[in-house]
């Protein structure tokens, strides 16, 4: 289990650097929602220098145990949560907003029926996503570069965007088998959007941690250079009774 370091906005730890050097670890918090005892929230940790080691969200197990009861919410497409990360997480690194969807009766297809979550962490904000409309993916795929062993879907979750999946999970559509938990990339307009864990309430419920591929496309078609992470955590948290999705490990990429 992963201890958090602070429910606080700014809650220092003070750890050796090079040469003795002291940096200060802060827990910068965006913006948060209440869910029961609990709250969504999106968070980073940013130390004394403006580096920024780790981007996350918080999700309250008081809104896992209550998923059949969960309503859409007013976020793009129903989502329950739409909070934007702070500021210096926007400047610096891939993640925007977070976007929460809960989907009590899972999605169309024997393979995604399984109550479940998506958690979409976008590069753009609330009012951007919002605009995205069912655009064909197949006039898009001239200028996207998908990760490897990702397939891209036929047409686009207005709303949402263009999703690719993995080349498993695509094999599996049709089969018996439901799917546990998974990493999808989203595109718009040939631009990386988004990544986003697909995680079961069954998962979630059972408190244990677990790790993701983080997709890495050779091209994302960004405006400028950016930070994006190559690792991906989910760890339950006794304290706060509550799940950290999180990413590690950045990179720059364009």
């Amino acid at each position: 289990m992963r201890t958090n370091i602070s429910l606080t906005a700014l809650a220092a730890l003070s750890l050796a650097g090079c040469g003795g050097t002291s940096l200060n670890i802060s827990r910068v918090v965006g913006e948060s929602r209440a869910f029961g005892a609990g709250k969504v929230e999106t968070w980073a940790m940013i130390d004394s220098s403006g580096e920024i080691s780790e981007v996350g969200a918080t999700i309250p197990m008081s809104l896992v145990r209550n998923l059949a009861t969960t309503p859409p919410g007013d976020g793009p497409l129903g989502a329950v949560a739409s909070l934007k990360y702070p500021e210096m997480v926007r400047q610096k690194t891939f993640f925007n907003t977070l976007a929460l969807h809960a989907n009590p009766n899972g999605h169309p297809g024997a393979y995604y029926t399984t109550p479940h979550f998506d958690v979409h962490f976008y590069n753009v904000p609330d009012a951007t996503i919002r605009t995205y409309g069912p655009v064909d993916a197949a006039s898009q795929a001239s200028s996207v570069v998908l990760p490897a062993g990702y397939i891209m879907e036929p047409g686009a979750v207005p709303q949402m965007g263009t999703h690719a999946i993995t080349a498993e999970d695509a094999t599996a559509l049709n089969g018996e088998r439901k799917f546990i938990k998974t990493m999808i990339q989203g595109y718009f307009n040939g631009k990386v959007v988004f990544v986003e864990p697909m995680v079961t309430q069954e998962l979630m419920l059972s408190k244990e941690s677990f790790t993701l591929p983080v997709p890495k496309p050779t091209k994302f078609g960004l405006a400028a250079p950016t930070l994006y992470p190559t690792k991906f955590h989910a760890d339950y948290n006794a304290t706060t009774d509550s799940y950290d999705f999180h990413y590690t490990e950045f990179v720059t990429v364009q």
